[in-house]
Order: structure tokens, then C-alpha cells, then sequence
């Protein structure tokens, strides 16, 4: 349900240095491929078959979003899915900063 959402985002804001990193947990390499394609996803879709990435961003839910500031700082974590206002809210404020 997000996936739009996310993809209208970084079209909209990648100019503005915004980028999404998605991270896949546990499906095959040609899976994540096919599911990136059919959406248009044009940013990076990493592949955590192992859970290394899980291990070091412990969530409660799938889907979970992880919000970085322009130096590197966790600014908010978001567990659910994001609509087109929710993610506008909390990602312009960060492009400023």
C-alpha cells in the first residue's frame, strides 16, 4: 500500500537531495527485482537475506521507516504504512535541515 507513496515521494523531493533506501527481508534477488519494476522504484532496493540490517534496526512491524537528517541523525522512526501527508510532514522539515 506504501510503495506509491514512497515512489511519489522521491520523484517529488530527490532533487532536493531527498533518497530512499528499501530493504528487502529475505525474498529472492529476482522477486525484489520483479516487485521494484512492476512499481517503479528508481531508488535502491537492498537485500537483507541474512537479517544484518534487521538486527541493527530492530522494528515492531513491517512496514517500518527510518527518517535520517542531512547529518546522518535518526530523526523518527514510523511503524505502518505512510500516506502522502504523513510522508510530506515528516520529510520536508528534514530537507531543510
Amino acid at each position: 500500500m506504501e510503495v506509491p507513496e514512497l515512489v511519489a515521494a522521491y520523484d517529488r523531493y530527490k532533487g532536493r537531495g531527498f533518497t530512499i533506501l528499501a530493504v528487502n527481508q529475505g525474498e529472492r534477488s529476482d522477486q525484489v527485482r520483479a516487485f521494484a519494476g512492476q512499481y517503479g522504484m528508481a531508488f535502491p532496493v537492498l537485500l537483507d537475506q541474512n537479517g544484518i540490517v534487521l538486527d541493527a534496526y530492530p522494528t515492531r512491524g513491517i512496514p517500518a521507516s527510518f527518517l535520517v537528517d542531512r547529518q546522518g541523525v535518526l530523526r523518527q522512526v514510523v511503524i505502518g504504512a505512510m500516506d502522502a501527508d504523513q510522508l510530506a510532514r515528516l520529510v520536508e522539515p528534514l530537507l531543510g535541515s
